[in-house]
């Protein structure tokens, strides 16, 4: 929920900077402090000068429902000319060129690694070489980093080592499910969950605070990098009484305070930001502000991509209309809400690669469709048009929708038989990310366009 009126103006200040951009206004960045100047002329060798950034969000293979929270944030903060990519898109020549920022958030980082493979790290490579900014949180932040674990060892991009690796870790108090996962001969553990006070260095983009909070999840506790490109930008200073402790607060204290929690490199003409906490979090809007804050130092001048105006389809008598295709991904994704809901109470944990997961963890995929339907049908109706447009698309979309309501009532069936059900869980997952994946591109590319046309 967004508090007090000087959190609501964080969202409001990067809505109008992006609004002036969308409008095709100047907007310049005075990169060392973090000030916005808008103006018609710019500042010789002080200022940048922005345009309205391309972000594409990795939502395939191996990732959880963090990216949803950067969604949700992105839109407050009005961005919204977003790409959400699988693995196969990663995958593709020149796929992530167009993007200004690319953005990998928590989940299973053996798995995320998997997916993308060997052509997915070349080309991740070559987009921040060619001058792309790469954020990434929890095991987003961990995936570029230095390993000599396969397929972890096809990234190596940042020579920075973690501080909660170890062949004997410290005995868990709760949460072992979420405490330790095998590394090799080794064990990666995290001593905390949630709250965490940060200290920043000052270095942008890290520019208002020097200090504030942000929740923990699993993210790395870095050690200093270990090459001179790499700068932390902040260390992880104390904890709150929201902080969790897994093992003994000693430990935690000693695995996590004084680390490094944001690291920024450089690589060619673009960087790469590591950020341990979920400075993404919803509930955390200064956390957030240094989200918007890297995308628009990161950004690198460029002229704006020309949008393609997609042709109108023509509507053939057998096909639904716009009205009934979103009254029916309604329908179905309410079934997909009561089948979730209906495992909430059964003790369920499903391993799956380096994470566990929880029925609840579901949930949130189909929030993020179900909260965003009425906003999507009131879109289609006041832009003429723009559902015949999108036919195919919403086509689409509903055959997901399908798609994982069935692996929601497979998964339903089974646990109420008590059978194994890791791999239908697995399944379940997968195409909720699809699902949500397809939809999401479908309104923010409609919103977007609704914007332009106001």
């Amino acid at each position: 929920m967004l508090g007090s009126e000087m959190e609501r103006g964080i969202y409001e200040k990067y809505r109008g900077v992006n609004l002036r951009l969308r409008q095709g206004k100047m907007a310049f960045l005075l990169p060392e402090k973090g000030r916005f100047i808008f103006s018609g002329k710019q500042r010789e060798g002080q200022t940048k000068l922005l345009h309205y950034p391309a972000l594409g969000v990795y939502a395939g293979k191996g990732s959880s429902h963090s990216w949803l929270w950067f969604v949700t944030v992105l839109e407050r903060m009005g961005f919204y000319n977003l790409r959400f990519l699988n693995e196969e898109d990663f995958k593709l020549p020149g796929s992530l060129n167009s993007l200004d920022s690319l953005i990998v958030s928590g989940g299973e980082l053996s798995g995320i690694a998997e997916g993308l493979g060997r052509e997915g790290a070349k080309n991740l490579k070559s987009y921040i070489k060619r001058g792309g900014t790469y954020l990434g949180s929890c095991a987003g932040a961990c995936l570029p980093l230095h390993s000599s674990k396969p397929p972890l060892s096809l990234f190596n991009l940042v020579k920075v080592k973690i501080n909660n690796i170890s062949t004997s870790p410290p005995p868990p108090l709760r949460m072992e499910w979420k405490y330790i996962t095998p590394y090799g001969a080794d064990y990666i553990f995290h001593p905390v969950r949630d709250e965490v006070v940060i200290t920043a260095s000052g270095l942008p983009p890290f520019y208002q605070y020097n200090s504030l909070v942000a929740p923990l999840y699993g993210g790395p506790p870095m050690r200093p990098p270990e090459e001179e490109e790499a700068l932390g930008l902040a260390q992880y200073r104390d904890f709150t009484p929201k902080t969790l402790y897994l093992t003994d607060a000693r430990n935690g204290r000693k695995v996590v305070l004084g680390t490094t929690a944001a690291i920024r490199k450089d690589l060619g003409r673009g960087s790469l930001f590591l950020f341990g906490p979920h400075f993404e979090h919803p509930d955390y809007p200064q956390a957030n502000a240094i989200i918007a804050n890297t995308i628009f130092w990161g950004m690198k001048e460029r002229e704006a991509p020309i949008r393609q105006l997609e042709q109108e389809v023509e509507e053939e008598a057998d096909r639904k209309t716009p009205e009934l295709i979103l009254t029916e991904i309604k329908r179905e994704v309410s079934n997909s809400r009561v089948y979730c809901m209906g495992m909430l109470s059964r003790p369920l944990r499903w391993q799956i690669r380096d994470k566990v997961y929880e029925p609840e963890q579901f949930l949130p995929f189909l929030d993020a469709v179900w909260k965003r339907i009425k906003p999507l049908q009131r879109l289609i109706y006041h832009q003429r048009g723009a559902g015949r447009i999108h036919l195919t698309e919403l086509e689409r979309v509903l055959a997901a929708v399908h798609a994982a309501r069935d692996a929601l009532k497979r998964l339903n069936i089974r646990v109420r038989g008590g059978g194994e059900s890791t791999g239908m869980a697995e399944a379940a997952l997968t195409e909720l990310r699809n699902m949500t994946r397809l939809f999401l591109s479908l309104y923010y590319c409609i919103l977007d366009d609704g914007v332009d046309n106001k």
